[in-house]
């Protein structure tokens, strides 16, 4: 609290004879008059039919003092209890007032100031320089004034403390503030039958951690400089009606009116909340800005919450002044929330401008609608930092937009006059709209859906910007860019057309936007965009551009060739998981196999030219298990036996088309070797593969999908070893090997399905190895070789459905394949094998596999 000084004055003893020495004044049953020295009134003696006229000197009110009023004070105004044109005035809390306290000139005043209890007046009117400190005090108004509780004129100034209220009763404001008056209420609470405060003029207020409770309008400005700061402002809007001069409009929490030429009216609102509620049903305002006859009132709000059960603010003009729409208002939000529960967050009415900058905060409108302009109006708004989720609606007005770095603006624009982007600005229509001028250097995104594709109409177009567009490319629609104007188009901008599966029902252009002439030029995010089974590209036709399948090099989709090779590489995984165990069987020639357990990891890598015109990597690992028994048979020995496989495969194309592959299989084997050095064995196997496919689509979204394979694979392989001088050997061999998987239908999650009948290999070889056994010092042996065999696939279609069309994922083709190798008899029971190989052909490079395996023989 602000204590206004007094001084204690030698002269007391000039005073009334009877003030003298700070003795108690008697009843005068009418004025107290005071000049000069020291006066005390005490509750010892009855005042309640004496008031007081001062001049000058200092009175003492002490606590416990009940004090009358007079009819009317010398300036008209409200009954008095106390009126003084100069000197000190010191009440305690406790003293009783019926009237109010008038202060003139340079008079000062403490009320409220020690004592105990609240002193309580009927009302408070400065003016002059009069200086006022309100501590334990209650000022209620009556039904009879015709003025505020509180009324400031002239260069008079007011403060209070937490400790002070301020009520109005009947059709009153709280405080009002004129001339060049100030006040400063700290902690206090304010509750009125109007507003809660009025600021004129060139007065000024500072409110800090107030509360008004206010039945028409919270805070009123129509001049000077208002600070309010941790406060709360609550408006019931049960008035049949207020003073507010915005058209419509019935309760405000905030009103920032300009008046005449020279009042420009300025509010800072910090860290506060600002409620008005629906009351009597008609429309309310969290915040009203007035600008009149060229006025420019401005309304900044900080780190605060306004909501209004009607518009969240609203621009007007009183078209009661000469010049109504010269005047500008400005609104600035900073980090704050602006809520509108029934209507439109921002209204800016006919013949008003309007300048909105909003950063950081939120716009939340009732109806949808964040601004609604109206004819003969002009506004100016600019979003920085913050996502506005709503419409514009323009209905003849000049409505400026600007979206700054990270504003983000989600909702339709119609007949909006401009709109810029700024570099980091995102636009997000959620319908058709139609603008002026587009100037576009951020991105707006266009999220249409299936049979309803969205349009935006320009007039003229700037910039160097991104569209965002959605396609419906089963349905040949999309969603476009109209530029109407004639010769308007201008800019380099960037389409990023949404990526799916759905393909088109025919391979025709799809177009994306249209001109009306001008030398703009469009292109593709990423040069290309993959749209069901294909790529398409960006081509220019006349005044407008269309997107046109690809017709060179990697024309399918990242989506399609995934699942293509898939159905590819179900052969190479199943002769990889079957070619360890056709090297294997060379280690059942050691006359000391009768039969045994073994194992063989393995991993191979293959290249495979894919029927999706791209080339894939398929690497795999896995690992071989089985057991055999050997017996004789006719002149030569044979082996029966089981085997598990499992293999896991992952696959890429580098190129956004992924893949893995889970392989199991189940079999038995047999084996027959002849004395003479002919041998034959044969293999069938029971298949399960499970498939995930996976893509990244040309706008980086990624999609998957999932789906399983039953099969059944054989091979035979006959041939015959020549012994050759020195334990020289030459093997020739044939081989006839081939595996059906069954059919299988895969939905990728981006709309994309495929199904194959079912996948066929049959592949035949002709080969021989070469090599030598050789003698180890401990009395085993090791038979190091090398193989050399040509390889040819027979099956020419493998025939896959994507999105109704068919493509080919056979592998036909021949290949040659180089391996060396070595097999070993360690000892009696234990045996090894270790062999590599490479291949290379038109269709199928194999740069290594690699596989080992151990035996332990019974």
């Amino acid at each position: 609290m602000q204590l206004v000084p007094y001084r204690l004055t030698v002269l007391a003893s000039l005073v009334l004879a009877l003030g003298s020495a700070g003795l108690p004044v008697p009843a005068a049953a009418g004025p107290i008059t005071v000049s000069s020295g020291t006066t005390t009134l005490d509750g010892s003696v009855d005042h309640s039919n004496d008031y007081v006229r001062m001049t000058g000197g200092t009175l003492q009110i002490q606590s416990g003092t009940n004090l009358g009023m007079s009819a009317l004070n010398s300036t008209g105004g409200l009954n008095t209890s106390v009126e003084s044109s100069g000197g000190q005035v010191n009440i305690q809390g406790g003293a009783q007032f019926a009237g109010g306290l008038t202060f003139t000139n340079s008079s000062t005043a403490n009320v409220g100031v020690g004592g105990s209890g609240q002193a309580t007046i009927t009302g408070l009117a400065g003016y002059g320089n009069a200086a006022v400190s309100l501590d334990q005090v209650t000022v209620t108004g009556t039904t009879a004034d015709s003025t505020a509780p509180v009324t400031l004129q002239g260069s008079s100034f007011v403060s209070t403390t937490a400790n002070t209220t301020i009520t109005s009763v009947g059709p009153h404001d709280a405080v009002d503030l004129g001339d060049t008056s100030s006040m400063e209420l700290n902690g206090s609470h304010l509750n009125s039958d109007l507003s809660g405060i009025l600021i004129s003029d060139q007065a000024s207020a500072t409110l800090n951690n107030v509360t008004i409770n206010a039945k028409g309008d919270g805070v009123w400005t129509e001049g000077g400089v208002t600070k309010i700061s941790n406060s709360i402002v609550n408006v019931s809007n049960t008035l049949p009606s207020s003073n507010s001069p915005i058209t419509g409009i019935n309760g405000v929490g905030l009103v920032t009116q300009g008046r005449f030429n020279n009042q420009n009216p300025t509010v800072t609102v910090n860290n506060s909340q600002i409620t008005v509620s629906q009351g009597n049903g008609s429309a309310t305002a969290g915040l009203a800005l007035v600008a009149d006859d060229y006025t420019a009132p401005v309304t900044t709000v900080n780190n605060s919450i306004v909501r209004a059960d009607g518009y969240g603010a609203v621009f007007g003009v009183d078209p009661l002044y000469n010049n109504p729409g010269t005047g500008v208002s400005t609104l600035n939000l900073s980090n704050s929330v602006l809520q509108a529960n029934k209507n439109a967050a921002i209204w800016v009415q006919s013949n008003s401008q309007a300048n909105v900058n909003i950063q950081n905060s939120q716009l939340l409108p009732g109806n949808g609608v964040v601004l609604q302009t109206d004819a003969g109006s002009t506004t100016n708004l600019a979003v920085t930092n913050s996502m506005v989720s709503g419409n514009v609606v323009n209905n003849g007005g000049n409505t400026n937009l600007t979206l700054n770095a990270n504003g983000v603006w989600k909702g339709t624009m119609q007949n909006v006059s401009s709109l810029t982007l700024n570099p980091s600005s995102n636009w997000v229509l959620t319908n058709s709209s139609t603008l002026n001028q587009l100037n576009n250097n951020g991105r707006i995104d266009l999220s249409g859906t299936q049979g309803n594709q969205q349009t935006l109409t320009v007039t003229a177009l700037n910039g160097k910007g991104t569209f965002g567009l959605n396609t419906d490319i089963a349905g040949q629609q999309s969603d476009k860019l109209a530029v109407s104007g004639q010769g308007q188009a201008n800019g380099l901008f960037s389409l990023d057309v949404k990526a799916q599966g759905a393909s088109p029902a025919t391979k025709g252009p799809i177009t994306v936007v249209k001109t009306n002439g001008g030398p703009a030029q469009f292109q593709l995010t990423n040069g290309m965009v993959d749209l069901g089974a294909y790529r398409y590209g960006l081509q220019q036709n006349g005044m407008n551009w269309n997107l046109v399948p690809l017709k060179n090099g990697n024309y399918y989709s990242s989506s399609a060739t995934s699942v293509l090779n898939l159905v590819s590489t179900s052969p190479t995984i199943w002769y990889g998981q079957v070619r360890t165990l056709q090297s294997r069987f060379g280690e059942l020639r050691f006359e000391e196999d009768h039969g045994g357990v073994w194992a063989r990891p393995y991993a191979s890598d293959y290249r495979v030219d894919g029927a999706a015109n791209s080339t894939f990597e398929q690497k795999q690992a896995g690992i071989a298990m089985g057991a055999d028994k050997g017996f004789t048979l006719g002149s030569g020995k044979a082996y029966l036996g089981g085997v598990f496989n499992y293999s896991a495969s992952s696959l890429d194309n580098n190129a956004g088309a992924t893949g893995d592959v889970d392989a199991y299989s189940l079999g038995a084997y047999g084996v027959w070797l002849a004395p003479n050095g002919f041998y034959l064995h044969g293999l069938v196997t029971l298949n399960q593969y499970h498939n995930r496919g996976e893509a990244t689509m040309s706008n980086g979204v990624n999609t998957a999908g999932t789906y399983h394979q039953n099969g059944v694979g054989a091979s035979v392989e006959a041939g015959k070893r020549f012994q050759l001088q020195k334990d020289w050997f030459v093997q020739p061999y044939v081989q006839v090997a081939g595996v059906r998987m069954n059919g299988a239908t895969v939905a990728l999650d981006n709309g994309m399905q495929a199904q194959s009948n079912h996948v066929e290999s049959l592949q035949g070889s002709v080969g021989t190895s070469f090599g030598k056994l050789l003698h180890t010092a401990s009395g085993g042996t090791v038979e190091p070789y090398v193989r050399l065999a040509v390889t040819h696939e027979f099956v020419e279609n493998n025939t896959v459905i994507i999105n109704g069309s068919a493509f080919d994922a056979n592998l036909n083709g021949s290949r040659v394949e180089l391996g060396l190798g070595a097999s070993g008899q360690i000892n009696k029971h234990l045996s090894a094998h270790i062999d590599y190989s490479y291949a290379k052909g038109p269709v199928i490079e194999k740069p290594y596999m690699i596989d080992a395996g151990l035996r332990y023989q019974w």
